[in-house]
């Protein structure tokens, strides 16, 4: 986590914000400075947030991309009290989140692709030509191709519209196999 002081005061940026930032070693930095190594946009929205923060106590998070580097960091403004309450100024965090950010992506990425891969799956099993479901440990079927519903149908005598129509086959009854027998 990386502070600077955002009291109207000078403060001291940590060397590893200093680095995000491009700002040289050493000394203190403004506010007005440490905005002028913002994107445009990202300056004027930070600006705003800190003068919401100074004028009504307002707490704020913002991700900003960094131009040069396109790193993401999050800016967190808060109220700095003391032990009894007094406000004492206002301090605003800077950190890093690309790693964080990138990892989440690939994340994502990758729910997407196992869910599209889930979806193509269970239509190339909906197409056997032969009967195929899982069981609950309860021995439900929750899933049948169709397959399997219109087998069922006809073997228990009914006609295969009734798979069609959207009745499921009971399922068997304990100590009994799929066909009946003990």
């Amino acid at each position: 986590r990386l502070a600077v002081g955002a009291g109207g005061t000078e403060g001291r940026p940590s060397p590893r914000l200093r680095e995000l930032l491009g700002l040289r070693p050493g000394g203190t930095v403004g506010f007005q400075g440490l905005l002028a190594t913002l994107p445009a946009g990202a300056a004027d929205a930070l600006e705003y947030d800190v003068r919401r923060l100074r004028e009504h106590g307002a707490p704020f998070s913002r991700t900003i991309e960094l131009a040069p580097s396109h790193r993401l960091v999050e800016v967190i403004g808060t109220v700095l009290r003391d032990g009894r309450g007094r406000r004492l100024g206002e301090a605003l965090w800077f950190r890093d989140i690309s790693e964080r950010q990138a990892a989440s992506d690939r994340a994502q990425a990758q729910l997407s692709a196992l869910l599209t891969e889930h979806d193509r799956l269970r239509e190339t099993v909906e197409l056997l030509s032969f009967p195929v479901w899982r069981r609950d440990p309860d021995l439900t079927r929750p899933g049948a191709t169709r397959a399997t519903l219109s087998s069922s149908a006809r073997r228990k005598g009914r006609p295969a519209r009734c798979a069609s129509s959207g009745h499921r086959p009971s399922a068997p009854r304990p100590g009994r196999w799929h066909d009946g027998r003990r």
